[in-house]
């Protein structure tokens, strides 16, 4: 009988491994393979959104391989591919994973992290895991409750495990190694794991509420996404004063960037959005040629040279992984220009018509 593999259960599989395009790309078989289940190498290549290091790795890319793959397929699960067993004929998916077999290694630093120092130890001192299925000790529990307090999230600190507790380490998890849904990721912490190091850290990445305003840009959401990342206030914010300086000190009549949605209070999942739950996703509404904002690239009021002007600004920007937007007239224009950061620029579909949406890359943990 074909087997189905969720999108969570092949984002595990590799979770700790890295593919090689250029090796990859270089195996004349592996090409043969790659073409015959109708994929283009160049389509393999825009799945590479870590500073175009010529490997796929990490929650983002690999989500991005799935969803490659399952474009290869015909209905079935949104969130599923189904694979035919041997001795089947082979399809598209199947000869598309035939050509990825053996073809992921371990990543580099994928092994354990090492036992937290003596400092660390201190700062979070746990006796065992806190978490589903863990032993969940009142002092532990309590322990981590205060550190998520610390850096920005909404719990009681009662030493109770529960889904208050239980979804901000999801969100906190989904947030440190970018994974765009909080139901992909644990919410437990081990003693000397990635939660256990950040939670421990002496500067531990946040969770804030987004800045109202500032130089270039104005946060105009009504709806309850103003919270993420402080990686994500810091974007927003160099973003903002770069399009101030390089674009409104010139045009002081064009329109400020309009921050929209980033992620609810607590994160997780929303009605609203397929991401938006670990704080590092950003909309942008368009800008109009009044000066506002609220616009689409179909209506006559659309301000395109400001949106080259954001685009610029964003883009450049090495805390941005990936932009989302559906400017045909832009997109060509990245290219042909040969713009250094047009790799991040992705045709977002009609969906993306009246906003730019926006990657940030994860925060960095420093082992402790």
């Amino acid at each position: 009988m074909p087997r189905r593999i969720s999108r969570t259960e092949f984002l595990e599989a590799r979770q700790a491994q890295r593919l090689d395009l250029a090796a990859a790309k270089a195996d004349p078989v592996f090409r043969q393979k790659v073409e015959a289940a109708g994929l283009s190498l160049d389509e393999l290549d825009k799945l590479d959104l870590y500073e175009r290091d010529g490997r796929l790795e990490g929650p983002r890319e690999l989500r991005a391989l799935f969803d490659l793959l399952k474009g290869l397929e015909r209905g079935g699960a949104a969130d599923t591919l189904t694979v035919k067993p041997l001795g089947w004929s082979f399809g598209p998916v199947e000869r598309a994973l035939d050509a990825l077999d053996g073809r992921f290694e371990a990543s580099a630093g994928s092994g354990p992290l090492p036992a937290l120092t003596e400092a660390g130890r201190a700062r979070l001192p746990l006796s065992a895991a806190v978490g589903r299925g863990a032993p969940n000790r009142s002092d532990d529990v309590r322990l981590v409750q205060s550190r998520l307090k610390d850096v920005g999230f909404e719990v009681g600190v009662d030493g109770q495990f529960g889904p208050r507790t239980e979804q901000a380490l999801k969100t906190y998890r989904a947030m440190l190694t970018g994974a765009d849904e909080t139901n992909e990721v644990s919410g437990r912490v081990d003693p000397d794991d990635l939660l256990h190091h950040a939670l421990a850290s002496s500067e531990p990445p946040r969770w804030e509420r987004m800045p109202k305003s500032g130089p270039g840009f104005v946060n105009e959401d009504t709806d309850g996404f103003g919270f993420g990342a402080a990686e994500t206030r810091a974007a927003i914010e160099e973003i903002g004063a770069a399009y101030e300086r390089d674009y409104l000190a010139s045009h002081p009549d064009a329109a400020r960037l309009s921050v929209n949605d980033v992620s609810e209070r607590h994160g997780g999942d929303t009605r609203d959005h397929q991401t938006h739950e670990n704080g590092l996703d950003v909309d942008l509404r368009l800008p109009r040629s009044d000066g506002g904002s609220g616009s689409d690239v179909r209506w006559a009021n659309y301000d395109r040279e400001a949106t080259w002007a954001m685009l610029q600004a964003i883009a450049s920007n090495p805390r941005v992984e990936r932009v989302l937007f559906s400017d045909a007239t832009l997109l060509a224009r990245a290219t042909d220009t040969k713009q250094p950061w047009a790799h991040k620029l992705f045709d977002g579909g009609p969906v993306h018509k009246n906003h730019l949406h926006l990657d940030i890359r994860p925060p960095a943990v420093t082992p402790q």
